[in-house]
């Protein structure tokens, strides 16, 4: 390597320095990814989801649909109520959300998830 090409590398280490440095960040503070007492999981009553399936073993095509169609009660807790569709089944079940977890449930007084 010869001395011109040198000096180029360390002008090009230079300049990206202050790029790498920016790009760190040492902070303490404590950072929630959504604000306090919000969540990101949708499970508001109205809240609705289409899917096509395409089942590979028997080469057929169904759509699903989930809707959420209401709120219950139970002990304390809210359970949302969940419908789900196609032409193969429906099927009800009852989703709790508690911070970062979510629960599903067969029942909404369960014995176990």
């Amino acid at each position: 390597m010869n001395i011109k090409n040198l000096f180029n590398h360390k002008i090009l280490i230079i300049l990206l320095l202050p790029l790498v440095f920016n790009a760190c960040e040492n902070s303490t503070e404590n950072k929630n990814p959504s604000p306090s007492g919000t969540s990101l999981f949708p499970n508001t009553v109205g809240d609705k989801w289409t899917y096509a399936i395409q089942d590979s073993l028997t080469h057929s095509i169904d759509t699903l649909s989930l809707r959420i169609i209401g709120n219950i009660p139970v002990n304390g807790k809210s359970y949302s109520v969940w419908v789900r569709k196609s032409n193969i089944y429906n099927d009800t079940f009852y989703v709790s959300v508690d911070h970062d977890t979510v629960k599903y449930y067969d029942d909404p007084t369960p014995n176990f998830i």
